[in-house]
């Protein structure tokens, strides 16, 4: 059976996770034109199978495709790999009621600090800090105990 502790940082995880897809779609955005920019400052060859002269233009545009298309492929394996890792506890997430799951989705997958997120419910840091470890709680009993009140 898996302890308290363990339980909890699965959610903080997932916090940790959403950090990291927004970094990687923000990259993702940008590859592009990173990749393409050194079409014109001069390409090195990442391919294994052939090696391109750097001053050659059309050597370069493949070499920068290729660039792209590799560190394309990883960031969405990255990706893939991070939402996946992430589906059984944002469902746990998703299925709080109320202002706590308020709390807990916007702590957790909008990454919002908890001072935005009480400001947002008018109660106070504190407050919100009590139901959500009160809701940690319950949510261990059910989820991994499998006893107690529903979610």
């Amino acid at each position: 059976m898996m302890d308290y502790y363990s339980f909890k940082q699965q959610f903080y995880d997932v916090r940790e996770n959403r950090r990291a897809i927004k970094a990687i779609m923000a990259r993702l955005a940008t590859l592009e034109d990173d990749i393409l920019g050194s079409v014109y400052s001069g390409a090195v060859d990442y391919s294994k199978d052939r090696i391109q002269a750097t001053h050659d233009p059309d050597a370069a545009i493949i070499n920068a495709s290729e660039t792209l298309r590799r560190d394309y492929d990883r960031m969405m394996e990255k990706l893939g790999a991070l939402q996946a890792s992430d589906e059984r506890i944002e469902e746990l997430i998703f299925s709080i009621p109320g202002a706590v799951g308020e709390i807990f989705v916007s702590y957790f997958i909008y990454c919002k600090k908890m001072e935005d997120v009480a400001n947002e419910l008018n109660y106070t840091e504190n407050h919100c800090w009590k139901l959500m470890r009160e809701k940690f709680d319950e949510l261990y009993d059910k989820d991994v105990r499998g006893y107690g009140k529903d979610v």
